[in-house]
């Protein structure tokens, strides 16, 4: 049976095999590091224990599985928290004034 994504367990299996570098049959931090260097250590923090199921400090197969769907949840949210930070980065401060101006009093309910 195939998850949402459309993964088999067998593909599923095979990304986790890929994944542990030493194959000793656990993904360390340092080998989760080393298949997602484009994380910054607080959304490889993230991503680790969202993986880490039974908090051992290392994810098994079984972590690695039951686990999947979460970690999609998970990166998709530091995504999306990439892509605001940037847009505020690249945004002029007219641009920003603008934004602000048309979120109003509602800003102030979320921020």
């Amino acid at each position: 049976m195939a998850n949402d994504e459309g993964l088999s367990p067998d593909s599923i299996r095979r990304l986790f095999v890929a994944c542990d570098l030493n194959g000793n049959g656990y993904i360390e931090r340092n080998e989760l590091a080393a298949v997602c260097h484009e994380l910054d250590p607080e959304e490889l923090q993230k991503v680790f224990q969202a993986l880490d199921l039974d908090g051992d400090g290392r994810i098994s197969l079984l972590d690695f599985s039951a686990g999947f769907d979460s970690v999609g949840d998970t990166l998709l949210a530091l995504s999306r928290r990439r892509r605001r930070q940037q847009l505020i980065k690249s945004a002029t401060s007219e641009e920003l004034e603008e934004f602000l101006a048309r979120l109003g009093s509602d800003f102030d309910l979320i921020s």
